[in-house]
C-alpha cells in the first residue's frame, strides 16, 4: 500500500512482485544487473537478454509503486545498482495473510 496511490495489486505480475520483495527485504542493498538476473530470473547475466528486460521491469515496478515517476522515492539507482530507499517504511502482507 502506498500512501497516495493506495493498495498496490501485483496480480499476475510475478516478476514485478519478486523484484519488489527483493528490494523491500534488503533496503539500501545495491543490486547490479548481474545480481538481478540471478535473483529474479535465475539466469546468468547476458547484456543482450537482460539489459532491456531489467530496464522495462524497473520502469513497470516504479509505475506501480512510485507516486511521481519523475522523482522516484522508493526504487533508487546509483552507480552500484538499483536499491530500495532505506528511509522508506514498508508494510506488506501476502495473500495468505490477507485471507486469514
Amino acid at each position: 500500500k502506498e500512501r497516495s496511490k493506495g493498495k498496490i495489486d501485483f496480480k499476475n505480475q510475478h516478476i514485478l512482485f519478486d523484484m519488489a520483495l527483493l528490494f523491500i527485504k534488503n533496503p539500501g542493498i545495491r543490486f547490479n544487473k548481474e545480481e538481478l538476473s540471478k535473483h529474479i530470473w535465475n539466469q546468468t547475466y547476458s547484456p543482450d537478454l537482460h539489459d532491456n528486460l531489467i530496464y522495462v521491469s524497473i520502469k513497470r515496478l516504479r509505475t506501480l509503486l512510485e507516486p511521481d515517476l519523475e522523482s522516484p522515492k522508493y526504487i533508487l539507482r546509483d552507480r552500484k545498482g538499483y536499491y530500495f530507499n532505506p528511509q522508506s517504511i514498508v508494510q506488506y502482507r501476502t495473500a495468505e495473510e490477507v485471507t486469514l
